[in-house]
């Protein structure tokens, strides 16, 4: 991690703009109101500037801070914040500069999250923004080009949305569990800057977001992997997407050969699902990292060593992408429940496949990759026969967190067994 302090300098004196979409026609309403309050309060101090489009239910707060006489708030009209087209009118409106000005720039986008879908409107939630569509704004010909972008919201750090969104961006800001509902320390953030000599360059500014949010909440929540924010530098992600590719695919491929080796690897791989690390109210989604390391210690010795390199080499990308120094690097890959998929999921599903056919979109999925094989169902009924007894016994055992710390300890040291030869 990364520490700022008031005597710090950095090589980069722009000041910053801020732009935040806050998508608030919701039960985040109060929230909004109070971070919005805690930038006017400090963004003096700073020499920051931020727009702000607000979603209230019949009207749009459009605000520049510091307020001016000639830029006083605006009341425009009710709009869709669900919709990319306003997200597109947004960065209009606010005069977000195109790639290669100079100018520092941040976006923001707040509110509900759940990794591929996001930005509910309460009135309307089954039809949240998709992040096909979203990146679509901000990485095509007449793209605009962040520092940062950042998400105020729930379980936004998944591979397959930093992968979309790395086009528009040097650094990506998000968190790969849950966000309080009050969202980031603006208040401290703002005045950390104001300390500072001169303005933050991109990667002392992703510092200064993740340090004061993490300072502002350890106190209440002392479990640090469940309050974090995860700074990805989107440069080196092109690595990690491709070893991630590779694995799928080397798991694909010893699923289509079928035989023992498949049966052997499709169990590994349930269990490995079944107790990795999920984010809580995010089932759909599973810590990438805890997932792999979890399917190493699972397989029996020899089953692939081809399988072996792909996971060795997905690990080691995964920790070379984070600015912060984890133990554990945390983000979270789309691995959705196969009823899922035909349901709640089945329209993203069909959105992603058909953007990738046509070589449009290289959002990356395990779903896509794997959604063929009924039998990697990730949470199965309890009794479900492709499973043996004694999986299923771990399986329960599994549900109850209190049980789970011998288990996890004989992973990790199955794997370390394997590694040692």
């Amino acid at each position: 991690m990364v520490k700022v302090t008031a005597t710090d300098t950095v090589d980069q004196a722009e000041n910053w703009m801020l732009y935040l979409y806050m998508s608030s026609e919701n039960n985040l309403k109060a929230q909004s109101v109070r971070n919005i309050n805690d930038i006017r309060k400090f963004i003096g101090l700073s020499a920051t500037n931020a727009v702000i489009y607000q979603d209230l239910k019949d009207e749009t707060n459009f605000e520049f801070l510091p307020s001016t006489k000639t830029r006083p708030p605006k009341s425009l009209g009710a709009m869709d914040f669900s919709s990319a087209a306003t997200l597109n009118g947004f960065l209009d409106d606010a005069g977000v500069e195109k790639a290669g000005t100079g100018k520092q720039q941040m976006l923001i986008l707040w509110g509900h999250g759940r990794g591929m879908l996001f930005l509910p409107d309460d009135e309307a939630p089954q039809q949240p923004m998709d992040v096909i569509s979203a990146a679509a704004v901000l990485t095509g010909s007449s793209a605009h080009k962040f520092d940062i972008i950042g998400f105020d919201a729930c379980f936004m750090c998944v591979l397959e949305v930093v992968n979309d969104f790395a086009g528009a961006c040097k650094y990506f800001v998000s968190s790969p569990s849950l966000i309080p509902s009050t969202g980031w320390a603006y208040a401290e953030m703002l005045q950390a800057i104001g300390k500072l000599k001169t303005a933050p360059n991109a990667e002392k500014m992703s510092a200064i977001i993740s340090t004061t949010y993490e300072s502002r909440y350890q106190a209440q929540f002392p479990e640090s992997r469940l309050i974090q924010l995860s700074t990805i530098e989107t440069h080196k992600l092109p690595d990690l997407i491709a070893a991630f590719q590779t694995l799928g695919e080397e798991i694909a491929r010893i699923l289509d050969d079928g035989g023992q080796s498949a049966e052997t690897l499709r169990k590994s791989l349930t269990l490995a699902r079944q107790i990795a690390l999920t984010a809580p109210g995010a089932f759909d989604y599973v810590d990438g990292v805890d997932l792999i390391t979890r399917l190493q210690g699972l397989m029996p010795k020899g089953l692939s060593l081809s399988l072996d390199a792909a996971c060795e080499n997905f690990l080691s990308r995964a920790i070379g992408i984070f600015k912060e120094e984890r133990d554990v690097p945390s983000f979270l890959i789309w691995f959705p429940l196969q009823r899922g998929i035909y349901a709640r999921w089945r329209g993203l599903y069909d959105k992603l496949n058909t953007s990738r056919k046509s070589g449009t979109n290289e959002t990356v999925g395990w779903a896509l990759m794997l959604s063929k094989y009924h039998g990697l169902s990730s949470v199965p009924a309890e009794d479900d026969d492709d499973l043996t007894d004694a999986e299923n016994r771990i399986f329960m055992a599994l549900r109850h967190r209190e049980k789970l710390k011998p288990q996890l300890e004989k992973i990790t040291r199955q794997r370390k067994e394997r590694i040692n030869g």
